[in-house]
């Protein structure tokens, strides 16, 4: 993915890696999958299992939502929604030639 991004420069790929690496500890990203949301972030976004070329589908229904409660703490926000991306995530194999991104519907 990172030589892709790079164009095949491997010292570019590296450094976007490590910055990669640096930022999910720093955010203790593989914690979020099993943390606890408050209230107001459940029930608004889902992972319906796969589309038919095998993307995760994330589905975001915004019309309910508080939204002052949802977005008055952008810290919280981006913590919750890296959570969703970590669980749809978790759903990609890995494998080459296999699919490697999501489809999200607002």
């Amino acid at each position: 993915k990172y030589l892709r991004a790079e164009e095949l420069d491997v010292a570019k790929a590296a450094e976007r890696l490590v910055q990669t690496l640096v930022f999910r500890a720093d955010c203790r990203i593989d914690e979020l999958a099993k943390a606890e949301l408050p209230e107001h972030f459940r029930g608004h976004d889902y992972i319906d299992g796969l589309d038919l070329d095998g993307r995760p589908v994330m589905i975001s229904r915004f019309g309910g939502m508080d939204v002052k409660m949802v977005f008055g703490d952008i810290e919280a926000f981006v913590r919750y929604r890296s959570q969703l991306m970590e669980r749809a995530i978790a759903l990609l194999s890995f494998k080459k030639g296999a699919v490697e991104d999501l489809c999200q519907v607002h």
